[in-house]
């Protein structure tokens, strides 16, 4: 056994309550990367996330209203495996919702108010795009700017396009 310390760059992959009543572990201990919910004691509350999916890093959370927001990546069927989307989840694991619909990679900066995300939204075969979300509800505020390839076409470039192959 081992326990998963983050580099410094990196969150950690636990978090303790103010409280000190509940830590949310990070943890394969089901053969996938999730969140799991602990008492003070060490021993397991709930499991917070599962399925055959795999669980990033826990962006915010909000103690108040006992609520998770986390990058996830494989849970969508309809979405490229490797692009991460963001989620909210109930401490107690119900409640999960998608909060990045679209099928493109979500990497995302909460605001220090918490009510906000920037979500930096790209494909490999298109331009980033920057928007601005509320992070309660997902819905797109306002798009904060989108990368200009026009220099890069102007000499050839072209994007990179996905393929599916058996391995």
């Amino acid at each position: 056994t081992f326990v998963e310390i983050s580099p410094p760059t990196d969150p950690a992959s636990w978090h303790v309550t103010a409280d000190g009543q509940d830590v949310i572990w990070w943890s394969e201990r089901d053969g996938w990367g999730h969140l799991w919910r602990m008492g003070p004691d060490g021993k397991v509350k709930n499991q917070v996330t599962s399925g055959p999916w795999q669980v990033g890093k826990v962006v915010n959370i909000d103690e108040k209203l006992k609520q998770v927001w986390f990058t996830g990546r494989g849970r969508e069927p309809d979405h490229f495996i490797y692009y991460q989307a963001l989620y909210r989840v109930n401490f107690d694991g119900t409640g999960l919702t998608l909060l990045t619909p679209e099928d493109q990679n979500h990497n995302v900066e909460v605001s220090p108010s918490g009510k906000f995300v920037v979500d930096h939204m790209s494909r490999i075969e298109k331009p980033t795009e920057v928007v601005l979300r509320d992070l309660a509800t997902g819905k797109i505020v306002r798009t904060l700017t989108t990368a200009d390839v026009s220099q890069l076409a102007a000499v050839g470039w072209r994007p990179a396009q996905a393929f599916t192959a058996k391995g």
